[in-house]
């Protein structure tokens, strides 16, 4: 009330709608800091977010985009890009914003993850493990991880001795995960057969 054209105000204010879920506030906020400071990127970020939470992909596409004209190397960007490119059924344009991702910063686990789940989907299976593997090597307790790898082995390269090690090791990270009880029951029919 005392300044509207205090940008950083607007940003916060925008920050905190969203963090509360008034994600229409959130956007108002977030768009009148861009108004008064366009090469606001943060507020181009998490503008960008919102609108990928509430399925408008178009805009949330335009303003990562934004977004990346400030911030060029920022792998998050990318990677944001490329889940939103896998929901809207785009995979190679998805595949280029990982690999992106991963090209600015090749420890970024969640790019790598979706690369593994990309070649997984594809049927590249030696691809899709080899990504897998370098993610345990940066993260060793993602048990999501191990239940695919645990899937390649049973399903597509008939070792199930490997299968059974990263099940078990899946569920000793996270034993109430939501695919417990099926886990389970997977490493008990490899075991009985």
């Amino acid at each position: 009330k005392v300044n509207d054209q205090f940008t950083e105000a607007h940003y916060n204010l925008g920050k905190s709608y969203e963090m509360k879920e008034m994600f229409d506030d959130a956007v108002q906020e977030y768009l009148k800091a861009i108004e008064q400071q366009p090469d606001f990127y943060q507020a181009y970020f998490n503008l960008a977010s919102i609108y990928s939470k509430s399925e408008s992909y178009k805009e949330a596409i335009s303003t990562y985009q934004k977004f990346l004209k400030y911030k060029p190397s920022y792998p998050a960007a990318h990677f944001e890009l490329g889940k939103i490119y896998l929901k809207i059924e785009n995979s190679d344009i998805a595949f280029k914003h990982f690999s992106k991702s991963l090209k600015l910063d090749r420890n970024y686990v969640p790019a790598r993850i979706a690369l593994g789940n990309i070649y997984f989907m594809r049927g590249s299976y030696d691809k899709a493990e080899e990504s897998y593997q370098q993610v345990l090597t940066l993260d060793p307790d993602n048990f999501t991880t191990h239940n695919n790898l645990g899937l390649i082995y049973l399903q597509y390269k008939n070792k199930p001795s490997q299968a059974v090690y990263y099940f078990q090791k899946s569920l000793k990270i996270n034993p109430s995960q939501p695919h417990a009880k099926s886990i389970m029951e997977k490493i008990k029919n490899i075991l009985n057969n």
